[in-house]
């Protein structure tokens, strides 16, 4: 009995090896025949079988070759092995033309196999998303001037640095170059950040990182594309950041930082081993690969930057900070109006900057026009390359309450051009505005002058029935009866009652009314409170815009509850007009508008603050507007 099983076991082995040596096939295919010198060919070699020897690639006159990995699969099926081996193989030109791979020739299975010649053509550049060189790694992008990217030494000092850590990073790491690297206090400095990977990023968040000497904008979108560098293909996702210093200084940009998700695989030793390596002779290779993923904290060499001040020299008097090219339109909807009519002057500054903290421009008009300036409209752009592009509109309401020719005349605005180094100062001229008299008015305007209301004498109009009565003077002769002393003692105690009645009369609805107004103030308060509890939990989140949002809406209607009006209607001159009418303290009424226009300024903008300053907004505004309720 032994030995026949021994027999049948010795018979499957004859079988599955007589399986083994069937003929393998050698293949060889090329993503594309046709392309541009600046994106490498990728060539993937199929061996099918076992070959007797290493792969061998031919030495072609200006055409690299760059082995990029390999992998191996053995299977088993209805008794017969096969064992199949793939090659991915970059294939680079030097410079454009018609090149030709020869046949590969391989023994496998101890039969000569080949595989078929290839043809490729090269053009030149233009067409390409990235410029390569395989030798040099140089990344810079067809029709992109690199000089606007950052230095070509800086960049390769970075790939350096990187390509010492690549084991640890698991070949990911991050590049950023920012331009220009000299700027003014409000000037621009676009920064691309480069992700390289070699196929095995997953994912990554970004770790936000803020500094109170920098305003940081990010775009949205990115860009993808493959890129050399070094002889080793990586994949490339490029997205921009946007800095606008508020100091100078030398300084240092913010760092882009990343936790970068990295798949790796882990090669494990099939527990079967030992079988195969004793009944097949060390011929099956069973070993399985497990992905893995870590996540690493990536980031890169820090940038820094020249911070120069505005020049003091040239500086209009009237300049209030604003730093870009901009234009300036203007416009008013009337020129001739009635007294007491509405005339609406329109100022629009737009352009290449930020505007969102940019002040109303004063019109300096006479003292009986009064105005009313709406709330600001802004607008705006971030664009990847032009970077940040706004508009802020100023609408104002004036109201004439005197006839007149009034000379509204030059709305001048002084801004800093970085572009040029210098100041310009932007006008236009609005003309002049006739009031003429309203129709209540003509009349005492006929002459220029009001006309004094003419008296009239007093007429007799009529006369009564009866005379007038006569006063009975009360002589010795008259007495009053007991009825008449009480009737004229309940008189005279109503007379001086009446005044003691209406004053507890007063008195009672006084504290009513102050209940009443109490009583408001604690609701519109606890109202308060709940959603200052809503906007800490999206704070604590990380949610800053939301909370900040929810808070600076939740103090409008809070407002609007005191004042019995519609809260979130109220500008911030509104808000400060009914503080100042409540007695509320003037410094902490300053510090109370400065905050809710830091507070406005997010949400507009779209510019979040950091959670720590967010958290400490929502403080102070708990502070305040309990001072306010009390």
């Amino acid at each position: 009995m032994p030995q026949m099983i021994s027999k049948l076991i010795l018979g499957f082995w004859v079988m599955v090896w007589s399986a083994a040596l069937s003929a393998g096939t050698l293949t060889a295919e090329l993503d594309r025949t046709e392309g541009p010198i600046e994106e490498p060919f990728v060539l993937t070699i199929t061996i099918e079988g076992n070959a007797a020897s290493a792969l061998d690639l031919p030495k072609i006159e200006n055409l690299q070759f760059y082995q990029r990995g390999s992998s191996q699969q053995h299977s088993i099926m209805n008794g017969k092995i096969s064992k199949r081996q793939i090659f991915t193989i970059l294939v680079q030109a030097e410079k454009p033309g018609v090149f030709t791979i020869p046949s590969l020739k391989m023994e496998i299975d101890g039969k000569p196999e080949s595989s078929l010649p290839l043809t490729l053509r090269v053009g030149t550049g233009g067409s390409a998303p990235s410029q390569t060189n395989p030798k040099t790694g140089d990344p810079g992008e067809a029709g992109v001037d690199d000089s606007t990217q950052g230095s070509s030494g800086d960049l390769e000092n970075q790939q350096v640095q990187a390509f010492k850590n690549l084991e640890k990073t698991g070949g990911v790491f991050v590049i950023r170059q920012c331009s220009p690297t000299s700027v003014y206090v409000g000037q621009q400095i676009i920064c691309n950040v480069r992700i390289y990977h070699p196929g095995n990023f997953n994912s990554g968040q970004k770790v936000p990182e803020n500094s109170p000497e920098f305003r940081r904008f990010m775009p949205e979108g990115e860009k993808r594309f493959n890129q050399v560098i070094n002889g080793r293909r990586f994949g490339v996702i490029e997205v921009t950041e946007i800095f606008v210093p508020l100091k100078d200084g030398e300084k240092v940009l913010p760092s882009f930082t990343l936790d970068a998700q990295v798949v790796s695989w882990e090669h494990r030793k099939n527990p079967l081993d030992k079988f195969f390596d004793r009944f097949g002779g060390g011929a099956f290779d069973f070993d399985f690969s497990f992905p893995d993923t870590k996540v690493i904290r990536l980031t890169h060499p820090e940038n820094k930057t020249e911070i120069k001040p505005l020049p003091k020299a040239g500086q209009p008097p009237q300049f209030k900070g604003i730093v870009g090219t901009f234009d300036l339109s203007a416009s008013i909807n009337k020129t001739q109006v009635v007294a007491g009519d509405t005339v609406t002057i329109t100022l629009s500054l737009s352009g290449k900057g930020v505007l969102d903290t940019a002040l109303e421009p004063q019109l300096g008009l006479d003292p009986s026009i009064k105005q009313y300036a709406d709330k600001p409209e802004y607008r705006e752009k971030i664009d990847r390359t032009a970077g940040v592009e706004s508009q802020k509109t100023f609408k104002i309401a004036l109201v004439p309450s005197k006839q007149g020719n009034y000379v509204i005349g030059q709305v001048a605005v002084p801004i800093f051009d970085p572009q040029s180094g210098q100041y310009r100062v932007l006008s236009h001229d609005l003309g002049t505005l006739v009031v003429t008299p309203g129709q209540a008015e003509e009349k005492l305007y006929a002459l220029g002058k009001v006309a004094e209301p003419s008296k009239q004498a007093v007429k007799e109009q009529g006369k009564d029935l009866f005379g007038p009565h006569e006063i009975a003077l009360l002589g010795g002769s008259h007495t009053l009866g007991l009825k008449a002393i009480q009737a004229m003692a309940a008189v005279s105690l109503m007379g001086l009652a009446s005044p003691l009645l209406a004053l507890v009369w007063m008195g009672r609805r006084r504290r009513k009314e102050g209940d009443i107004a109490g009583s408001r103030r604690s609701a519109a308060h606890r109202h308060f409170k709940a959603k200052t509890k809503t906007a800490l939990l999206h704070l604590e989140g990380g949610r800053c815009e939301e909370g900040l949002s929810l808070l600076y809406r939740g103090f409008k209607e809070f407002l609007g509850d005191l004042a019995n009006t519609q809260g979130a209607a109220m500008t911030l001159k509104e808000i400060e007009e009914f503080l100042k009418q409540r007695s509320f303290p003037e410094e902490t009424l300053k510090k109370l508008v400065h905050l809710l226009e830091k507070i406005e300024r997010v949400e507009f903008s779209g510019q979040t603050p950091d959670k720590e300053v967010a958290l400490r907004w929502l403080q102070e505004l708990e502070t305040l507007a309990h001072g306010v309720a009390s």
